[in-house]
């Protein structure tokens, strides 16, 4: 699995996927608006994170548009984690966090602002570590990207910029859920998810390691940008060739091996 960064992500992505479902079969008539807003909210990341990793359109909805769904709602989700032991969550305190998550979005911020706020209003326990581990592998992705240019694709800095993504797309899974069980059992937690969700990334990383081929990457090819806030690049180099943007970021596409193909074919082809 060392080197198949680029399934990385959707591994983590179906923990998102169990907490859906598990919000989603235990709908009850005095808990309707609680169970819709957690389904909502899992569907939500769920469908997001797995575009977004693998790269391409779904549906109707084009690769761009998920890319600033995923932009908005890393924003979204920040706020709500740093206030969801503060106010209940209701539509109506959802709405005004999208709204304090769309003004974040549009003015200079930085992770130091964003962890003594939550310091400030949360103070020190369990729960604050976590929320800051996850500002901290935020920040770390970003990192990473930036090293990555100037670099070939087959850059580590873009392997450990997938890494820090993945785990914080797990961690995400992880705050949501007690975040949920708070609002919904206060006090209580539910195991039965989480247990499934380890058991359901157990079970897909050996299907991977048997069945899914390594990352394709370029040594021949160079990263001179990354538009690192609204469209980081793609770890894998099929993901690329399908991906105007992200073809903009490679000095050029490594196509000479193909090329190669072709003519020795051609050749044998001839010759026979």
């Amino acid at each position: 699995m060392i080197n198949k960064q680029a399934v990385w992500i959707q591994i983590m992505t179906s923990v998102h996927v169990v907490f859906f479902l598990a919000c989603f079969l235990s709908f009850q008539i005095q808990s309707f608006k609680q169970d819709a807003i957690w389904t909502l909210l899992f569907a939500l990341s769920s469908v997001t994170h797995f575009s977004v990793a693998e790269h391409r359109n779904v549906w109707q909805l084009k690769l761009s548009t998920m890319m600033n769904i995923a932009y908005y709602l890393d924003s979204f989700l920040d706020i709500l984690m740093i206030f969801g032991f503060l106010v209940s969550v209701n539509w109506t305190n959802l709405f005004f966090i999208f709204v304090l998550s769309v003004c974040i979005r549009k003015i200079p911020q930085r992770y130091s602002q964003c962890v003594v706020l939550f310091i400030f209003l949360n103070g020190i326990h369990w729960y604050t570590f976590l929320v800051i581990f996850r500002f901290a592998l935020q920040y770390k992705t970003r990192q990473y990207l930036k090293k990555s240019v100037t670099q070939c694709h087959a850059t580590i800095y873009l392997k450990k910029s997938v890494a820090c993504k993945a785990i914080n797309v797990l961690l995400e899974s992880v705050l949501l859920w007690v975040l949920r069980c708070e609002s919904r059992f206060p006090h209580k937690m539910r195991y039965t998810p989480p247990i499934i969700a380890t058991i359901s990334i157990v079970c897909i990383t050996v299907y991977c390691q048997y069945f899914i081929l390594d990352t394709k990457v370029s040594v021949k090819s160079s990263i001179k940008s990354i538009d690192i806030i609204n469209h980081p690049l793609t770890p894998s180099l099929n993901a690329i060739l399908r991906c105007e943007q992200c073809m903009k970021c490679l000095t050029n596409v490594d196509i000479e091996d193909s090329v190669k193909d072709n003519v020795y074919r051609f050749d044998k082809e001839h010759l026979i």
